[in-house]
């Protein structure tokens, strides 16, 4: 009797994280990013917590309309790749192409920079040299000026930090700070020998 021909499972999207830790990502983003870094500076511009709170409310219905579309495109083209994916169904592989670019260099780029640059604000606080307005070497002028100082440096650090993180992982990473321990241990320990 032959035997009946197996299923092979087609490769699929990896479900590792549920709905509420990924509601809890989005809220504590949109807030530690959105809420904290940017509030200071509207109330400067508007001067008024109605309009504040007026610009909230818009942004945040102009997020809930993207999310829904996002949601209603991650239904219809279930492969990994976002907004390449859509706009090269939609539109051809050019403008997925473009896309993948812009979304490089200004969608996910500038928003970590910006983020990076208000932790070591808020850490200016604590250690004064790190505010961005003490920069010791300025290039340029007016809205074309490049400050550099010990704000940047930490704020590249920290990037840099989690860059490897994020490419190690957490258990290698710390499975490399224990080694390199270790290896500074026995170094010690053979140094000591020596003398």
């Amino acid at each position: 009797m032959p035997t009946p021909p197996t299923q092979i499972s087609r490769p699929g999207l990896l479900r590792q994280i549920g709905f509420f830790s990924a509601t809890a990502l989005v809220i504590s983003n949109m807030v530690g990013t959105g809420i904290f870094a940017t509030t200071g500076f509207m109330a400067g511009d508007l001067g008024s917590a109605q309009l504040i709170l007026a610009c909230w409310a818009v942004g945040a219905l102009f997020a809930l309309a993207g999310a829904l579309t996002y949601s209603e495109l991650g239904i219809n083209f279930p492969s990994s790749g976002g907004e390449y994916v859509y706009l090269t169904h939609a539109f051809g592989p050019e403008w997925g192409f473009m896309t993948g670019w812009v979304s490089f260099f200004a969608g996910f780029s500038a928003p970590i920079a910006a983020a990076a640059l208000a932790f070591s604000d808020y850490l200016g606080y604590f250690f004064p040299s790190l505010k961005q307005v003490n920069a010791t070497l300025v290039v340029g002028s007016g809205a074309f000026s490049l400050h550099l100082g010990a704000g940047q440096i930490t704020a590249s650090a920290l990037i840099a930090a989690f860059t490897v993180l994020n490419c190690l992982g957490v258990g290698r990473l710390f499975s490399v700070i224990r080694d390199s321990r270790l290896s500074t241990a026995l170094y010690l320990l053979h140094k000591q020998r020596g003398h």
